[in-house]
């Protein structure tokens, strides 16, 4: 008996650390031994999972045939909801999809009356996409911020010309769960970066180019940096821009409307996987204060995992000069 409730617990363990990266939990079935369910319930806790119901009595559970005897899911839904809150408004109600047209239905009808939806024999891909309109019906939430800060040790200014120089750094704190190899403390990852910028403008031309180093850590509390993975990386930018209006510079205070083109490109340290990316975009610079831009970032090649690759980008920020005199 002994023998099989560790097994148990190590088998979980063993599972849990594998997807320890993402956000998915290890979930038991309610079928276990007989006169060992406490026991292996109990295991399955100690290794890191969660548990299903513990029996038919403490969760509902729709499932094909009770569906199909129904009329279809969202009739199964509304009666089982009716019946629930008549008898038994605590209990929770599972319902079990066969397909993405079942997860549509199920998102539609059952907000806020379905605990839990259980995809049934999905592929991958299917699984993936089901997953996906899971999570963007949850709505926008908080994860994480960062703070930032440059300081120009260099600068040659005139109207039609510049050349400035500049050390930054970002310290970031996220909460989200980590299921990339790229790393981006401004916006995924816990950690920091801390780098040096170059920036040269000829009349209508500017060319400005960045290299730093990012570390990242666990984004505490729910999830450990993977270690498999490398936890820090040489980033690299080069960008080009072109002044569009106004058509004559006068004066800082004029708002200015750019035309760029950046190369982005990311190295990680411990294992040399790589991305390059270009972002073309249009930039306004207010009182050469506030900068707002929209673009569109673009994956060239990579060899490393990433999320969301390819995409439109809006960025925004706001300089206070001289916060430390």
């Amino acid at each position: 008996m002994c023998r099989a409730v560790h097994a148990a617990r190590t088998a979980t363990a063993d599972i849990a650390r594998s997807i320890s990266h993402t956000s998915a939990k290890v979930c038991c079935t309610r079928k276990t031994t007989p006169g060992l369910r406490a026991l292996e319930k109990y295991a399955v806790r100690c290794g890191g999972g969660v548990n299903h119901r513990f029996g038919l009595y403490d969760m509902i559970m729709l499932k094909d045939n009770h569906i199909d005897f129904c009329g279809g899911v969202e009739k199964a839904i509304e009666k089982t909801w009716h019946y629930v809150q008549t008898v038994k408004p605590a209990l929770k109600i599972e319902v079990e999809a066969r397909s993405i047209e079942d997860v549509k239905k199920i998102i539609s009808v059952g907000r806020g009356k379905v605990f839990r939806i259980l995809l049934d024999n999905f592929t991958p891909p299917a699984l993936a996409q089901a997953v996906s309109m899971l999570k963007m019906e949850g709505g926008f939430e908080t994860e994480g911020g960062s703070l930032y800060a440059k300081y120009r040790f260099f600068s040659e200014d005139a109207k039609q010309s510049h050349f400035r120089m500049a050390l930054f750094a970002r310290a970031s704190k996220n909460r989200a769960d980590i299921h990339q190899d790229e790393i981006e403390t401004m916006g995924h990852n816990t950690g920091y970066e801390a780098g040096f910028i170059a920036t040269k403008l000829l009349h209508k031309v500017a060319i400005s180019s960045t290299i730093s180093y990012e570390r990242a850590f666990d984004n505490k509390p729910g999830y450990i940096f993977p270690a498999t993975q490398s936890n820090s990386a040489m980033n690299y930018t080069f960008s080009l821009g072109k002044l569009m209006l106004p058509k004559v510079y006068t004066s800082y205070n004029q708002t200015n409307v750019n035309l760029m083109f950046e190369l982005i490109g990311q190295r990680l340290n411990g294992n040399q996987k790589s991305f390059l990316d270009i972002g073309p975009s249009i930039q306004f610079i207010v009182r050469s204060q506030a900068r707002f831009d929209i673009g569109y970032r673009r994956q060239l090649y990579s060899t490393m995992e990433r999320t969301a690759p390819n995409g439109f980008i809006l960025k925004f920020e706001y300089l206070f000069f001289n916060v430390f005199k």
